[in-house]
């Protein structure tokens, strides 16, 4: 019921369900922490996982997948890193490739690009066109023009046709040059 109520955004039916419920178990505070995701409710989503927690309830990977993409979304960099951390040793779930590029995401659009890069380069596994392109987006918000080529380019080794790496280099020159010819013109 829960599932079906938030599958049609109605989500205040599915609150009412949960909170109803005399028991709780994994599936249904995972369909909670979906259910506000979904809705792009990223902290109350956030929140329902940390009462699940709280409540002694073991998570899986399904729940941390959200977890992860909801951090990405608030921008909450502990609570993110420390659900990396933890999936492993804390919950027994081994880390992806999608794991790994939501810690990218968040630590890019926290500023901190350097160990976004370093986390890109020293994954156990090789790093995709998503990962990089996600470095990249992260760079351009940032304006970090030298490491956006170093991302664009390792981009542009997955396909030479990705028109999102020579946008995202051509916005970043392009704002570069703008704030050059400002600063020229105020010192003036």
């Amino acid at each position: 019921m829960i599932s079906s109520y938030s599958s049609h955004f109605r989500i205040d039916e599915a609150r009412k369900i949960f909170d109803n419920m005399s028991q709780r178990d994994i599936v249904s505070w995972t369909t909670m922490v979906l259910a506000y995701a979904q809705i792009g409710d990223h902290e109350k989503s956030l929140q329902f996982f940390q009462r699940m927690l709280l409540q002694g309830v073991d998570t899986d990977e399904p729940t941390l997948r959200n977890v992860l993409v909801a951090s990405t979304h608030v921008g909450t960099l502990s609570v993110g890193l420390g659900c990396f951390r933890g999936m492993l040793h804390d919950h027994g779930v081994d880390h992806s490739l999608f794991h790994y590029c939501c810690i990218v995401n968040i630590l890019g659009r926290a500023g901190q690009l350097r160990n976004a890069q370093d986390l890109v380069e020293g994954m156990p596994f090789s790093a995709d066109a998503t990962a990089w392109g996600i470095l990249l987006s992260c760079c351009a918000i940032h304006g970090d023009l030298e490491r956006a080529a170093v991302a664009a380019e390792r981009v542009l080794e997955f396909d030479r046709r990705e028109a999102g790496a020579y946008v995202s280099l051509a916005n970043i020159y392009y704002t570069m040059r703008e704030q050059e010819q400002s600063s020229t013109v105020s010192s003036s």
